[in-house]
C-alpha cells in the first residue's frame, strides 16, 4: 500500500512576494500560484486570514484544477487613506482549501502599511482683547491628527512684532491617529501703556511633529491691545478731572468698591488624579486674597498662591479630590468688608478595567513528527497584551492563530494580561514530538459489535484510533476493507464459521504503520429446549417439563 500524502503537501501555495508594502490610498497586487497535487480534480477556494477584509479583494476566489494542475490568481490590496488604518506591519495567511477533500494549503506573508501625517489646528476664539486691568486672554487650541500614526507634537506661538507673551498648558503633546485634543493657551501683551491708541497683533499657532519636519499644522488669531486711556478719552478725562478735583475736596471720599470680576476653572469635571487651572481677576484694591478648598463636608484648607502678595489677576494649578471639591475665592478690604465667589469641580472615578480571559487555547495536532508544522489557535477577551511561551513572544491582539515548527516536546503557555499588568490569566497546551522513523498513530480500541459470536453469525469490526491517516483491516481469509476515519465500524463480508484472525493496520502522515490483531473464535449455537406438549383431555392439566436437576 502506497504512503499517504499529508494534507499540507496536497495543496501547494506560492506567493509572488512574502513582504508587501502599500501606501494608503494606493493600489498594489500579489500573485498567488496554486498547485493541486491530489490524485483527483478539485475546486480550490482562495482565502485571506489575519487582516481587515476591506483591505483586499480577490477577483477570482475559486478555481477548478485537475490533478497536478496549476493556476495563478491575484489578490488586490487597497487601503483607504484614513486615520483608522494605522501604519505598521500586519502578518497574514493565504489559505487555499479543497472543497471536495478538505485539504488545505497555507502561505504566510506580511503587509506593511506606510505612514502618513496630516495635522489640523483650530483656535477658539479667533480674537481676544487685552486691557490694562485684564491683560491675560485665554484661548483654546484644538489639535486633530488625521494621519495614521501617533505623533509627538511641539506647540509654538509667535507674532511678527514679538510684542506678546505666550504660555501653553502643555507644550509637548502626544496624539493618536484620529484623536482630537484641546490645549489651553494664555496670551498677554508684554506691555500695555497707560496713554496711547489701541494696537492689533496677529499671531500664529504652530504644531510640529518630532518625527518629521514636514508634519506641521498652523492656525492664526488676533489680539487687540487697548491702552488704559485713549487720546480722545484723555481729553475727556482731563476735563472731568478739572471738575472732579473741585468736587473731590467738597465730597467725602468713599472707599473703593470691592469686586471679583471673574473666578473660573478650565474644566468643572476632571478624572481622578487630574489637575485643573483656576484663574481669578479681582479689583486691585484688596488687602488679602485667599483661595480655599473643601472636599465634601470636610474642613476648609487654604491653597498656596506662589506670589506674595497675590496678583489681582492670576491662576494656579490644583488637583481636586473625589467625588467633589469646592474652591472659594475670598477677597478682603482694609475696612473688613469681604466678598466671596465659589466654583465646584466634580471628580469622576474611572470604572475598573475588565479582567482578561482566554476562551480556549489548543494545538492542532498535539502530536506530530519532528519538523512538522502545528497550528496554535486561541480566543481571548479583555487583554491588552498577549504573550506566548516559550520565547516570551508578544502576539498581536487581532491574531488568533500561529503556525509553528515542532522539533521537540513542548508545553506552550498563552498569557493574557489586562490593563493592570498584575492581573493576567494563562492556559497551556502540550505538543508531543516523535522521531521521523516512529509511528505516531495509536490504536485505542479494536473489537466486535457482539459479546458472544456463534457459528454462522455476521459481525462488524469496531475501532478507535488517534493521529491516524489511513486504516486497513485484513484477515487470514482476505482483505476486509479500508477507511480514513479515526473511529468507525466495518462489516465482515463473510459469516464466521471457524476461528479467524483480523489485523488492523493504521498509518500516520509520514507513512509509518502500527498493527493490532484480533482473534475471533465462534461457538456452537446452543440447542433450544423441547417444547411442552399440552394434554388435550378435558379436566386434566399439562405436566411440567422437568429441569436438568430433576426438580419440577
Amino acid at each position: 500500500m502506497s504512503s499517504p500524502i499529508a494534507d499540507m503537501q496536497k495543496i501547494v501555495v506560492t506567493l509572488s512576494e512574502a513582504n508587501l508594502t502599500v501606501d494608503p490610498g494606493e493600489f498594489t497586487q500579489m500573485r498567488v500560484t496554486v498547485t493541486n497535487r491530489q490524485e483527483t480534480a478539485d475546486r480550490l477556494l482562495l482565502e485571506v486570514e489575519g487582516i481587515d477584509v476591506e483591505w483586499y479583494g480577490i477577483p477570482v476566489p475559486a478555481v477548478n484544477l485537475d490533478p497536478n494542475g496549476q493556476a495563478e490568481e491575484a489578490i488586490n490590496f487597497r487601503i483607504q487613506r484614513t486615520s483608522e488604518n494605522h501604519a505598521g506591519a500586519y502578518p497574514f495567511l493565504v489559505r487555499v482549501r479543497a472543497m471536495e477533500t478538505g485539504a488545505i494549503g497555507v502561505a504566510q506573508a506580511t503587509l506593511t502599511v506606510k505612514s502618513f501625517s496630516s495635522l489640523q489646528l483650530e483656535l477658539n476664539p479667533k480674537r481676544g482683547i487685552a486691557t490694562f486691568f485684564q491683560p491675560l486672554n485665554e484661548f483654546e487650541v484644538s489639535l486633530s491628527n488625521q494621519g495614521n500614526q501617533e505623533e509627538a507634537l511641539s506647540l509654538y506661538a509667535s507674532d511678527a512684532d514679538d510684542e506678546c507673551a505666550y504660555e501653553f498648558e502643555q507644550e509637548h503633546i502626544s496624539i493618536k491617529p484620529g484623536q482630537t485634543l484641546q490645549s489651553p493657551l494664555l496670551i498677554r501683551p508684554k506691555s500695555i501703556p497707560v496713554w496711547g491708541s489701541g494696537k492689533l497683533y496677529g499671531f500664529t499657532i504652530s504644531a510640529r511633529a518630532a518625527s518629521s519636519s514636514y508634519a506641521t499644522g498652523n492656525t492664526h488669531g488676533q489680539l487687540e491691545r487697548r491702552s488704559l486711556i485713549s487720546p480722545l478719552l484723555g481729553i475727556f478725562l482731563a476735563l472731568v478731572a478739572i471738575g472732579g478735583s473741585l468736587t473731590w475736596y467738597l465730597w467725602p471720599r468713599p472707599l473703593p468698591a470691592l469686586k471679583i470680576h471673574s473666578f473660573t476653572a478650565l474644566n468643572t469635571q476632571v478624572p481622578q488624579g487630574g489637575s485643573v487651572t483656576i484663574s481669578w481677576d479681582v479689583q486691585p484694591n484688596f488687602e488679602s486674597l485667599l483661595i480655599k478648598r473643601r472636599q465634601g463636608d470636610g474642613p476648609e484648607i487654604t491653597e498656596n498662591i506662589p506670589s506674595s502678595p497675590p496678583p489681582s489677576a492670576g491662576s494656579i494649578s490644583v488637583t481636586p479630590q473625589g467625588p467633589q471639591t469646592t474652591y472659594t475665592l475670598e477677597v478682603r478690604r482694609k475696612d473688613g468688608v469681604t466678598t466671596k465667589q465659589i466654583i465646584t469641580i466634580d471628580v469622576t472615578i474611572p470604572p475598573p478595567s475588565p479582567k482578561p480571559s482566554i476562551a480556549f487555547f489548543r494545538a492542532e495536532p498535539d502530536k506530530v513528527h519532528e519538523g512538522d508544522t502545528i497550528l496554535l489557535s486561541w480566543q481571548s477577551k479583555g487583554a491588552v497584551k498577549l504573550l506566548l511561551d516559550p520565547g516570551n513572544m508578544s502576539l498581536p491582539l487581532y491574531e488568533q492563530t500561529r503556525p509553528l515548527i515542532a522539533d521537540k516536546d513542548t508545553i506552550y503557555t498563552l498569557r493574557a494580561i489586562g490593563s493592570d499588568e498584575k492581573v493576567f490569566v494563562e492556559k497551556t497546551v502540550k505538543v508531543t514530538v516523535a522521531p521521523k522513523d516512529t509511528c505516531i498513530a495509536e490504536i485505542s480500541a479494536f473489537g466486535t459489535d457482539k459479546k458472544k459470536i456463534y457459528v454462522g453469525d455476521k459481525i462488524k469490526l469496531l475501532w478507535q484510533t488517534r493521529y491516524a491517516k489511513s486504516i486497513r483491516i485484513d484477515s487470514d481469509k482476505g482483505t476486509v476493507g479500508e477507511s480514513s476515519r479515526l473511529s468507525g465500524n466495518m462489516e465482515v463480508p463473510i459469516p464466521i464459521n471457524e476461528p479467524i484472525t483480523f489485523t488492523i493496520t493504521v498509518g500516520d502522515t509520514s507513512g509509518k504503520f502500527v498493527t493490532h490483531q484480533l482473534v475471533v473464535t465462534p461457538e456452537q449455537r446452543p440447542v433450544p429446549p423441547p417444547e411442552t406438549q399440552p394434554n388435550t383431555e378435558a379436566g386434566t392439566n399439562p405436566s411440567p417439563t422437568p429441569t436438568t436437576d430433576g426438580k419440577n
